[in-house]
């Protein structure tokens, strides 16, 4: 049975951005999200020419926002309302990593 799925769309995209559309596991907080993201980020960098990868997250969350940065995203800033759910407008933070980032990760 698997730990869980991540969805990415703009997979191969003309833009060269992919998006981690969502990540969900079976047993949050034991490192099943990290090392499923880890391995996303990784075959979309091998397998395709994506320069950037991008995540949205509610501020809020702290054990996912560590788990992005422990594999490489950055977060770039606050996409104000963003986010509905719910049947409310969140806000979203925007967190990314570029091909050239995970090339320095990958290599030292």
């Amino acid at each position: 049975m698997p730990n869980g799925f991540v969805i990415l769309r703009g997979w191969a995209s003309a833009e060269r951005v992919t998006l981690v559309k969502r990540i969900a596991v079976v047993a949050p907080g034991q490192g099943q999200g990290r090392a499923l993201l880890a391995a996303a980020v990784e075959r979309v960098f091998v397998e395709t020419d994506a320069y950037r990868l991008c995540i949205g997250l509610f501020p809020d969350n702290h054990r996912a926002r560590r788990a992005y940065e422990a594999v490489g995203f950055t977060a770039e800033g606050v996409a104000r309302g963003s986010a509905f759910f719910n049947g409310v407008h969140r806000d979203e933070l925007v967190m990314a990593q570029l091909r050239p980032e995970w090339e320095k990760r990958r290599s030292g």
